[in-house]
């Protein structure tokens, strides 16, 4: 294909030498449902040891292999911070959505789907609807609400409290005669 920057086709990493030590790696963990030629793609963007491309017509799963990758990074360091970015802001959208969306995920591995912490950055105002729930903004909102929930929730206990000592003092009659002599 069409290389923007003439000096990077010298420093692509040359995919099909490392094609031997992938045939033999056992990959059971995938999140999501790959056909084999997503599956190769993920393979050899994991073994890759600089730098790989994919690239492919619409359709073809691209998104679905990114996801797939970032599932891989994470799974073998949960503590992994990876930066997702693309010429488009609905690529890393759709690729967020893609590894969010739960029912899409192998069964036996959504419930680890919660390792993954996705906070979209940039302006908010340019994100589609897909990626404007992991704005930094959004995430803010949702803990400010939290938090106020639980400030809530413990002044309600606190008034529980306050109440039930009134009522207690009120009702015992030694507390009385102290307070009475």
């Amino acid at each position: 294909g069409f290389v923007h920057n003439t000096f990077l086709n010298k420093k692509i990493y040359r995919i099909n030498s490392g094609v031997g030590r992938i045939r033999s790696i056992y990959f059971p963990s995938e999140i999501l449902k790959l056909n084999a030629s997503q599956r190769k793609s993920v393979l050899k963007a994991l073994f890759a040891k600089d730098l790989c491309l994919l690239q492919g017509p619409p359709g073809t799963g691209k998104t679905t292999v990114i996801a797939e990758l970032i599932w891989q990074h994470i799974r073998q360091n949960q503590t992994t911070r990876l930066l997702v970015t693309s010429e488009t802001n609905l690529a890393v959208d759709n690729a967020l959505e893609k590894l969010m969306n739960v029912k899409n995920a192998n069964p036996e591995l959504a419930k680890y789907i919660t390792l993954i912490k996705p906070i979209r950055f940039g302006k908010a105002s340019k994100f589609e609807e897909e990626g404007k729930k992991y704005s930094i903004e959004r995430i803010e909102k949702w803990l400010e609400e939290e938090y106020m929930k639980e400030v809530e929730y413990e002044n309600e206990q606190l008034g529980s409290a306050d109440e039930l000592e009134e009522d207690a003092i009120e009702d015992n009659p030694n507390i009385n005669a102290i307070q009475q002599w």
